[in-house]
């Protein structure tokens, strides 16, 4: 559900405005800490937290059953009426006085545009593997998700073990994942997706490096620990930039693959994560140590992959090497 709220909404959305759903999208997510403290306080029964968050979640589904198919994918797909009902109805929503009948929309007829009937996940699968410039940016972008849910879900660590309750815990995870949130939006403008990316992971690396130094403070402060809290934000930055620049870096077509596929990798991050945690016990400075290499080599090999920034999004898989050629990126990816 998640993986494709986000597809359709960066298929819906404007370039200009992307960035700024995707910082409310992700506020809101920060948003679901304190509410979660509050069920948890008060209901003390873990069966029932559970059905609380699941009636939440329910209603979420929603939005998915009235939302029709973008326009985009529609047109990917060859299916041009469809395409233009759904025109249609936004243009009706928006009171713009267009004549759809009048105008004739126009799909490139290659051998890529396949009517949906046809196309299973396994022609997907086969047309990604032949185009390699679709393949070496859909591998890079595995490794972003993978480094970036494993420094998120359980690598990092600060801003959660304030206090002397879970609740003022979680809270506290909250606050520092909504800093983070709230600079994203400047970052991305700025910087753009793909610096953004390396600037974000880059500087968590450092935070992490940095905190190797043996400063303490008091029996609870440590320069560890402010550095470990600095790096939380950055690596939540790269953690909610990487949805964006995804879905803009995948062709239409394969938008759903690439997002799916990538979701997948950041499930199993997420679910292993605190087992692969207690390998490293109290030993810090190896905690610290694969931290900075999972960061600075995904901001490292950030840079295999194109800008997006006030960029079209490519709609088939052949449009992804000619993006790479346009920018001269590495020519190992031709078509």
């Amino acid at each position: 559900k998640q993986w494709y709220q986000r597809r359709v909404r960066v298929e819906f959305v404007p370039e200009k405005f992307r960035v700024y759903y995707n910082t409310w999208n992700m506020l809101t997510w920060t948003a679901g800490y304190p509410l979660l403290v509050c069920v948890s306080y008060l209901i003390h029964d873990w069966k029932y937290i559970f059905l609380a968050t699941t009636i939440c979640v329910a209603l979420t589904y929603t939005p998915l059953v009235l939302l029709p198919d973008s326009p985009r994918l529609l047109m990917s797909l060859g299916k041009v009426e469809e395409a233009k009902k759904v025109l249609k109805l936004y243009a009706g929503l928006s009171d713009a006085k267009i004549d759809l009948d009048a105008v004739a929309l126009v799909v490139d007829e290659t051998e890529d545009v396949k009517k949906s009937d046809d196309v299973t996940i396994m022609i997907r699968i086969k047309e990604m593997v032949s185009h390699k410039a679709l393949l070496l940016e859909t591998v890079v972008q595995w490794y972003l998700w993978l480094c970036c849910c494993l420094l998120f879900y359980f690598l990092n660590y600060g801003w959660g073990s304030f206090g002397d309750t879970p609740y003022i815990n979680y809270l506290f995870a909250g606050l520092g994942e909504a800093i983070a949130y709230i600079l994203l939006a400047p970052i991305t403008n700025i910087l753009g997706r793909r610096m953004g990316m390396v600037f974000s992971l880059g500087a968590a690396c450092a935070c992490f490096l940095l905190a190797m130094i043996p400063w303490t403070w008091t029996s609870v402060w440590s320069f560890e620990r402010l550095m470990n809290m600095v790096a939380i934000i950055f690596i939540s930055d790269g953690f909610a930039l990487v949805f964006l620049y995804t879905n803009e870096l995948a062709p239409t077509t394969h938008r759903g693959l690439v997002m799916s596929s990538a979701s997948l990798l950041a499930r199993i991050a997420a679910f292993t994560g605190p087992f692969v945690s207690d390998i490293f016990g109290t030993n810090s400075l190896l905690k610290l140590t694969v931290n900075a290499f999972f960061a600075g080599s995904a901001a490292v090999l950030t840079l295999v992959l194109p800008e997006t920034k006030k960029l079209p999004m490519p709609e088939r898989a052949p449009d992804v090497a000619v993006r790479r050629q346009k920018q001269k990126l590495i020519k190992c990816c031709h078509v």
